[in-house]
């Protein structure tokens, strides 16, 4: 199938276009209007005595002028109203647009790839978002698979089940954009059934703000909501890994972190153990939901199933590298 960002790419282009036809029709309303009151002025002074006689008004000329003044008062009305009641529109889909498929990709990682593969694997790619980013950044020395390519196809036993080269898989971060993005309002649950220790968790934030953030988190179970809240504050411009050194004892199902004030913060990153070496919690039975007031859509609670990088579902998956919108995995064949 085609590919998703070139009608990511229209969806952002079309903005200006429709700028552009907003002006266009305030500009054949305008020229009507100057047209007519022009014509009207004209009469007026005499220099054109005929100009408002019956003869002339039933002209062919004199219904021409009518007409535009009519179409003009149209116009102008369908332009006042379609300003008054488009121009919110138009500024919720260009916020809309410039968020969508703002995707955050990580260009050290076909590099740690090459260096941990050799010159006969392969490499099996989930999307054709990821498979132009990791050939373009080094990728053409290795082996390509494009899965939609070859699935449910005369090729697919040849270059899937058969291949004894495929060894790695490529595919889209379950945080779509490799980041989650946290501003004035919204709030990030992050959600264990078997338990959360708060203690251990570490987030990894960047702050782009100029000054300090202040992250509330509110901690909760089954049986008790939010009884244990401790304020989170990350420094102006940090961008790493952080602790809660003031979360409480003890552990919760449930932790919902919101920001206090202005500006934004970007959380890249979420370990639930202190042995951790990943991003994000691969199998660990952790949920993360982001709830946007300003977001397009229902909340979608993200998991993180190694198993899910396969498409095919025929191999586990060791996650190697889930740095950016774009994770690497070696397929245990």
């Amino acid at each position: 199938g085609l590919p998703d960002y070139p009608g990511a790419a229209f969806v952002r282009l079309w903005i200006p276009l429709a700028l552009v036809l907003y002006g266009a029709v305030g500009l054949v309303a305008w020229r009507l209007l100057t047209e007519a009151a022009s014509w009207v002025r004209r009469s007026g002074e005499g220099k054109q005595p005929a100009a408002a006689t019956e003869e002339t008004l039933l002209s062919p000329r004199g219904w021409t002028i009518a007409a535009s003044l009519v179409l003009a008062l149209l116009l102008l009305q369908s332009f006042a109203g379609m300003s008054v009641n488009g121009l919110e529109l138009l500024r919720k889909l260009t916020r809309s647009a410039a968020a969508s498929d703002n995707i955050h990709l990580d260009s050290g990682q076909p590099g740690r790839f090459l260096d941990i593969s050799a010159p006969g694997d392969a490499v099996l790619y989930r999307d054709e978002t990821t498979m132009p980013f990791y050939l373009s950044n080094g990728a053409l020395a290795r082996g390509a698979v494009y899965f939609h390519a070859v699935h449910r196809t005369d090729l697919e036993d040849r270059w899937l089940v058969a291949n004894p080269d495929l060894r790695f898989v490529v595919g889209g971060n379950p945080v779509r954009e490799g980041r989650l993005t946290v501003g004035p309002g919204a709030t990030l649950d992050i959600e264990r059934p078997a338990g959360l220790s708060l203690r251990n968790l570490a987030l990894r934030i960047h702050n782009p703000n100029p000054a300090e953030a202040v992250l509330m988190a509110r901690p909760s179970t089954d049986a008790t909501h939010a009884e244990h809240a401790f304020e989170l504050r990350i420094a102006a411009t940090t961008n790493g890994w952080v602790d809660l050194p003031a979360a409480p004892e003890g552990t919760a199902t449930r932790l919902q972190i919101s920001l206090e004030g202005a500006g934004v913060i970007h959380l890249d990153g979420l370990r639930v153990s202190p042995t951790a070496e990943l991003n994000w919690p691969w199998d660990e039975g952790v949920t993360v939901t982001l709830n946007d007031p300003g977001a397009t859509g229902k909340p979608k609670a993200v998991e993180f199933v190694s198993g899910d990088l396969d498409p095919s579902r025929r191999w586990p998956v060791q996650v190697i590298d889930d740095s950016g919108a774009s994770v690497l995995g070696r397929l245990l064949r």
